[in-house]
């Protein structure tokens, strides 16, 4: 099968011929159909959790989607054709989405794909989308709330703004000009222009007794404190950047938290959470740009992946 692996921790992803994977007992074997990048791939095939099992040829990738071609012995979650999708991370690390096919263990934080978008869609949802399901998990984004979101142009934050605005809360997004009309037209009230202005000088016009709820997806412990001095008094702010600092973790005016999907104890339940807001809701995945697999490499040598409007998703073989 074609892959886009590595050999050793350091080298340039390249494209690569690779033994096709048989599933063993309590595995499926997914044909996929996309998968999509995110930055923490780049810091796995850097070494940073060398610590961990790792299997090579190191194959990249943890988001993706496709069908299940043959089940291992004793699977009972998904039966040959099931279309799943989610996030594909098991250890040894090294089987990665970034292939035709992938073996995992049927109990893995993959679920049957959204009804309601298309498989390769479905590819760039989970770690994004989780991870946008567990900030507003973590700060209780309720009805009638003021949230605003700190780097809500990426793949994070395209999720966050459909999420909370599905709570029934108005959306404050910073953005440029030139992402604002996708941003309103996902659910932001109003986007903040941080290019001409401080965001903090912004807000006291906007929204004039504080807000209630941060997600800042982007900001430096120097920023991110003075974001927070933006929330009123009994809100939350969350940084997904580690950000939050001993001091402002501590505080007992604002609920202050740093936020780790790798880490949540409940992160298994967010795919699940995701899939619903997806049908249930008509949340959307908003999708920057496709590759093939055979670009892949390229994609991952030269481009950094911090900063895009949405997510990139990898077409993999000739799905329709």
């Amino acid at each position: 099968m074609k892959a886009v692996a590595v050999t050793g921790f350091g080298e340039a992803p390249r494209l690569m011929e690779l033994p096709k994977p048989t599933p063993a007992a309590g595995e499926v074997l997914v044909r996929l159909v996309g998968a999509a990048p995110n930055p923490f791939d780049r810091a796995v095939y850097d070494g940073f959790l060398r610590h961990l099992p790792h299997s090579f040829p190191l194959v990249i990738g943890f988001d993706g989607a496709g069908i299940v071609e043959e089940v291992g012995e004793g699977v009972e979650r998904f039966e040959k054709g099931s279309k799943v999708y989610g996030s594909f991370a098991h250890l040894p690390l090294g089987r990665g989405t970034f292939a035709e096919y992938i073996a995992i263990s049927s109990d893995s934080s993959i679920e049957t794909a959204p009804k309601r978008i298309s498989l390769l869609e479905a590819a760039a949802a989970p770690g994004a989308g989780m991870t946008a399901v567990g900030l507003v998990d973590e700060t209780a984004i309720a009805a009638g709330q003021t949230v605003l979101i700190v780097g809500a142009s990426g793949g994070v934050g395209g999720f966050a703004v459909q999420l909370a605005g599905a709570k029934g809360a108005c959306v404050l997004a910073t953005a440029r000009p030139d992402a604002a009309e996708r941003l309103r037209s996902l659910g932001a009230a109003k986007t903040i222009d941080y290019g001409q202005r401080s965001v903090a000088g912004q807000i006291p016009e906007i929204a004039p007794g504080g807000i209630d709820v941060l997600l800042d997806l982007v900001s430096d412990p120097e920023s991110f404190s003075s974001n927070v001095e933006m929330v009123r008094d009994g809100g939350r702010a969350v940084s997904l950047r580690y950000a939050a600092q001993a001091e402002l973790l501590a505080s007992e005016r604002v609920e202050v938290v740093n936020f780790s999907l790798r880490e949540h104890p409940r992160a298994s339940e967010f795919l699940r959470t995701l899939t619903e807001a997806i049908d249930g809701d008509g949340i959307g995945v908003v999708i920057e740009a496709e590759l093939s697999l055979e670009e892949a490499p390229v994609l991952l040598a030269a481009r950094e992946l911090r900063g895009a409007r949405g997510k990139t998703v990898i077409r993999i073989g000739n799905w329709p």
